[in-house]
């Protein structure tokens, strides 16, 4: 008996093919998504921390030159900035740094030019640092200086001004007025070696201006190196205030002399650091320009991921479009052997139509529809009536 055939294996195995490569669109889509994300983070992340080490390099240049001034401060933030900026650079050479020598990038370049300014600029902050207990003790005695020589200046003029009233001799007036001179010059000279202007020079005229100092108030006092003793109570009086003052200076005028070589190192080491923070900021900068024209050739872009949306929503197209096919084909299918069905029925009614007129000769046609069953077992029947017929 004949069927018709309605396979669709070819279609079904296009249908396969299409869900397969929409399938793996949609997951290549989905990695794309999650490795833009990254990409993204990871850029962001990389121009955070550059943006970061341009404002530490400028920082640290302003703690340097403050804490040579004494900032206490100063050293501690110093500190901090450093280490702040030496972590960044270690993150950064493990990211994207040229570590394994496995091949230079344009981003790999630019930051070893950048850890080649930071080894010079990290080795005169270490200096900077090493040196605050000295720092801090030119500092205090700094302070001490402002605190007492006004007092002693104050009490020096006042000497002058009773040698005087009193009508003393001109060369004891000219070395109590030179006193006032040699303290005003202590000052300076203190001042010029804590900023670091001129500071061996600046040590060696407040060493002698101190000794000087000295000298003359010991003539004052007890009439040595040739210098007349002042007479009198009040004058006494005030010299014993000037030397309780000097001396409390002159303490400390041996410490600064002795440590003025150290000082000048510490110095010019946070002189270098203010000129050498140009450099390290334009090397930074340099950083993160590279770092801002490489996003726009990383390997997954996000135009991917519409490239592989297109071909989901291709395949998609396509899977509808062979359903609607097979559809459409299946019904024609149908159809057809509907028709070809009445056709079949209605020859075996047109070949049995004699039959009902009592013609034993009839004969319908076996065919391979599904009537062809039909029609053999009535032909059996027509022959076994024509039998028994003949027999009666």
């Amino acid at each position: 008996m004949k069927m018709f055939n309605t396979s669709t294996g070819g279609a079904n195995s296009r249908v396969k093919l299409f869900v397969f490569v929409m399938i793996c669109a949609v997951s290549a889509m989905a990695w794309t998504f999650v490795k833009v994300g990254e990409q993204a983070s990871t850029h962001q992340s990389r121009m955070t921390e550059v943006s970061e080490q341009l404002v530490l390099s400028q920082r640290i240049a302003k703690y340097a030159l403050a804490a040579a001034t004494g900032d206490t401060n100063a050293f501690e933030n110093m500190g901090k900035s450093k280490s702040a900026f030496g972590g960044i650079l270690e993150r950064q050479m493990r990211d994207f740094g040229n570590v394994s020598g496995q091949g230079e990038t344009d981003a790999s370049v630019a930051l070893t030019n950048l850890e080649n300014h930071w080894l010079g600029f990290r080795h005169n902050i270490d200096a900077v640092l090493e040196g605050q207990v000295l720092i801090m003790a030119m500092a205090e005695s700094t302070a001490l200086m402002s605190e007492v020589m006004p007092q002693l200046m104050e009490h020096t003029q006042d000497v002058t001004n009773t040698l005087v009233k009193q009508g003393a001799s001109p060369q004891q007036v000219k070395l109590a007025s030179t006193q006032s001179v040699l303290g005003q010059r202590i000052v300076n000279s203190l001042n010029n070696v804590l900023s670091g202007n001129k500071t061996e020079s600046a040590a060696i005229l407040f060493a002698a201006d101190t000794k000087e100092f000295g000298r003359v108030l010991d003539g004052f006092m007890r009439g040595t190196g040739g210098i007349t003793q002042l007479k009198g109570t009040a004058l006494k009086a005030k010299l014993q205030k000037i030397a309780l003052l000097f001396s409390r200076v002159s303490d400390n005028a041996g410490s600064i002399v002795e440590n003025a070589e150290e000082l000048v190192t510490i110095q010019a080491a946070a002189t270098e650091i203010s000129g050498q923070s140009e450099a390290l900021f334009n090397a930074a900068k340099e950083l993160r320009t590279v770092l801002a024209s490489s996003a726009g050739n990383a390997l997954v872009r996000p135009a991917l991921v519409y490239v592989l949306g297109g071909i989901a929503l291709v395949m998609m197209f396509l899977i509808g479009f062979e359903a609607l096919k097979n559809t459409r084909q299946r019904s024609h299918l149908v159809e057809d052997e509907n028709v070809h069905n009445q056709e079949a029925i209605m020859r075996l009614l047109d070949e049995m139509g004699d039959l009902a007129s009592g013609d034993l000769t009839v004969h319908t046609t076996v065919t391979e529809d599904f009537t062809g069953a039909i029609a053999d077992s009535i032909n059996v029947t027509v022959d076994s009536l024509r039998g028994l017929v003949k027999t009666i």
